[in-house]
């Protein structure tokens, strides 16, 4: 019998979702259904993805732009550093981020 492969990767595979990661689904899909006019930085053909290794649930779009709930419970555009790795929320009014591939440490030290 072959052992079972750890799944190390995001899913879109509602099978391989663990239950609080369902319940965590419902809500950032009905997140999206109330909140998608208003998002202006998902495009086309948005999916919603589970990370095992984190436990998150977000959405993704085709240009590979991400949205997470925040502590309210509002979709927010989340970011992660190509140079450093650090993640977290692409906020206007506390901004970590120049874009959502570089966090201001990291262009800060390429300059």
């Amino acid at each position: 019998m072959k052992p079972k492969e750890q799944n190390t990767q995001s899913t879109n595979d509602l099978s391989r979702f663990k239950d609080l990661a369902l319940e965590e689904a419902c809500d950032v899909l009905r997140a999206y259904m109330f909140q998608r006019r208003q998002i202006t930085f998902l495009e086309e053909a948005v999916a919603l993805y589970y990370d095992p290794i984190s436990d998150r649930v977000f959405l993704e779009d085709e240009q590979l732009n991400v949205a997470m709930k925040d502590e309210n419970g509002d979709l927010k555009q989340w970011a992660t550093c190509r140079v450093c790795g650090i993640e977290g929320f692409k906020d206007a009014h506390e901004p970590k981020f120049v874009d959502e591939a570089l966090c201001m440490q990291c262009c800060v030290r390429d300059e």
